[in-house]
């Protein structure tokens, strides 16, 4: 009788991930479950629209979270429920949750702010600038083909500066958009348009 309740109860630790990774589905749910507090916490998360279910889930199947952790997350109904399932975790677990979570708010952050690659509103006048090319017909076609592939090409260095982490991309760029649109007006005065 008593072989029987223990290969019961390994079926049972088995079947529930004891002894190995937890299953992907549950730490899908574990995930939501901790996506939800979080975003509770931090509601610039929900603001900026950053979902963090499926990261926290990738981070649980991962470093292995116990299938005690697991159940902890996707039965806490509150922040406190899920701050007191991340005392379970070990020291490891806990430093990769924390990485997790700051990278989850910076981008929230910055998406919540201005998405960093999107170019500064003084560019604007360039841009207009340069479609507005077709109503000085003082300039030569194959000038104008030339200026538009030049902007085409500084946006685009633009974008790729903005992505960057360099604190100064954003002042770069407004300054390189306020160049490129005063040399724009220069010729097209000098075009006598």
């Amino acid at each position: 009788m008593r072989a029987r309740g223990l290969i019961a109860a390994a079926l049972v630790a088995t079947a529930c991930g004891h002894g190995g990774r937890p299953r992907v589905e549950h730490c899908r749910e574990a995930g939501a479950h901790v996506a939800e507090a979080m975003k509770v916490v931090r509601p610039e998360l929900a603001a900026a629209e950053v979902d963090p279910a499926p990261e926290v889930a990738a981070l649980c199947a991962a470093d292995g979270w116990s299938t005690k952790i697991v159940e902890c997350y996707r039965v806490a109904a509150t922040p406190r429920q899920a701050r007191a399932c991340s005392e379970q975790l070990t020291d490891e677990q806990r430093e990769h949750a924390r990485a997790m979570q700051e990278a989850l708010y910076k981008r929230a952050s910055q998406v919540g702010e201005e998405d960093p690659g999107e170019l500064p509103a003084i560019c604007g006048v360039y841009v207009e600038l340069v479609d507005d090319l077709d109503s000085c017909p003082a300039m030569a076609e194959a000038e104008r083909d030339q200026l538009r592939e030049m902007a085409e090409q500084s946006r685009m260095q633009w974008r790729v500066l903005l992505a960057t982490d360099d604190d100064g991309a954003r002042d770069q760029v407004e300054q390189g958009c306020q160049i490129a649109a005063q040399v724009l007006r220069d010729l097209r005065a000098a075009r006598g348009c």
